[in-house]
């Protein structure tokens, strides 16, 4: 539909990518990425994401929302301090940001992504 842009986390296809092994802690953690808008034309990228569960390292040199569709993940800085979020459950991952992504469980969320 003209102007309109559906970001359903239930309906993405495809096969999941393993993450490099570098970054991988725990698990045998793996993604499936559909970027519906920006796509490197914008400032902004917008899309659903989903991984299996595990653990991985990883750096934000963007900010980005999230929102929880499916699934627990734990976020831990490198000062050790964590959270957690569920389904229905948003927030902001500032430009900066080092530490650990954890998927407790299969994941499903949400992104805007400013550059």
């Amino acid at each position: 539909m003209k102007y309109l842009v559906p970001l359903n986390p239930r309906d993405m296809k495809g096969e999941f990518t393993p993450f490099s092994p570098e970054k991988v802690i725990r698990g045998d953690m793996a993604q499936l990425l559909d970027e519906r808008e920006g796509a490197g034309k914008s400032v902004i990228s917008i899309g659903t994401w989903a991984s299996s569960e595990g653990a991985i390292s990883c750096q934000y040199d963007e900010d980005e929302l999230c929102v929880i569709a499916a699934g627990r993940v734990r976020l831990t800085n490198q000062e050790g301090e964590s959270a957690e979020f569920g389904p229905g459950d948003g927030f902001l991952i500032l430009n900066g940001f080092r530490g650990v992504w954890d998927s407790l469980e299969p994941l499903r969320k949400w992104y805007v992504i400013y550059k």
